[in-house]
């Protein structure tokens, strides 16, 4: 997952382990960038570690707040690299699911806490596909 305005570049894998690595793929079966459906990612917001860097290194979303609409993310999926743009920004609390839910339209959900913990709720960002990206950092992308 890299996120350009945030300077965020981390790995994403099935399993809650990959939390600590980076971002966990949530529901795999409901989705990923070749096959669309809702492709759905989450990150820490904010983890304390017993170092700065640590902390920093497993707070990947920390500056989530700060990405606009029209905002770009790639993610590379199995060797291709595919762009996205952020469409919706909002809130949810920690009992609505619903982000989580399969879809038949090509999405990706991005999510993680609000910065008072899993209890306040979740910052969620929707973003539409845009199409494949060369691995190069070309920006240009084909449908």
């Amino acid at each position: 997952i890299v996120i350009p305005k945030l300077g965020v570049n981390i790995p994403y894998a099935p399993g809650e382990a990959a939390l600590d690595r980076g971002a966990e793929w949530r529901h795999p079966s409901r989705g990923n960038p070749a096959d669309g459906g809702n492709f759905i990612i989450a990150a820490h917001r904010f983890s304390i570690q017993p170092t700065p860097q640590g902390t920093v290194e497993k707070s990947p979303f920390y500056r989530i707040d700060q990405l606009v609409v029209d905002d770009k993310i790639i993610v590379d999926h199995r060797g291709t690299r595919y762009a996205y743009k952020i469409d919706k920004i909002f809130n949810v609390k920690p009992t609505q699911t619903e982000i989580e839910a399969a879809s038949d339209t090509a999405k990706l959900t991005l999510y993680s806490c609000e910065l008072g913990g899993s209890e306040a709720g979740r910052i969620v960002i929707i973003a539409s596909p845009m199409g494949k990206v060369a691995l190069g950092g070309d920006s240009q992308t084909t449908n």
